[in-house]
């Protein structure tokens, strides 16, 4: 008689331990706590754009990228590169991974404008990405031309934010 009153209770606790034990089963990505809310207030990632090594004697382009959480379901990428060509153009990307081995576009190729390099040879842009950043590995990608997309004269490996 006592078994029946407590089977109910046995029956709980067992579907309790089974969810609990479930859900530390599949491991959830963390979505980075940044923006206007994060109380690390300026967190973003950044990264150093270098020259891939088989490309170093040709060229010397260099610069920054950063990437940033602009709210539910967007980003903002930005990058700045000098000593390029003066009245270049040259399509840049922000993809998952590292340099060397892309995994996914971060957004849509139109979200990207075309980096248009200054007399100086320097160039800016900011791109707003129809997508939310998760920690983990990205990295920029600035292309030779708009008809050379293959060819990557910078790429730099963009750190996740301190403390996320």
């Amino acid at each position: 008689m006592h078994v029946r009153r407590y089977a109910p209770i046995v029956i709980a606790l067992a579907m309790l331990m089974v969810i609990v034990s479930c859900s530390s089963i599949a491991p959830q990505q963390k979505l980075a706590q940044i923006g206007p809310q994060d109380p690390l207030g300026s967190a973003h990632w950044t990264g150093t754009l270098t020259v891939p090594s088989g490309m170093s004697n040709a060229l010397d382009v260099h610069g920054t990228a950063s990437l940033a959480r602009n709210g539910p379901g967007s980003s903002v990428a930005t990058i700045a590169i000098s000593n390029a060509i003066p009245r270049g153009l040259h399509p840049w990307e922000v993809y998952s991974g590292q340099c060397g081995n892309d995994a996914i576009l971060i957004g849509v190729l139109s979200a990207y404008p075309w980096l248009t390099v200054n007399d100086d040879g320097t160039a800016s842009a900011t791109a707003t990405l129809a997508s939310e950043l998760w920690l983990g590995d990205y990295h920029v990608n600035v292309n030779a031309s708009p008809t050379d997309k293959a060819t990557i004269i910078a790429c730099g490996n963009v750190a996740a934010p301190k403390g996320v």
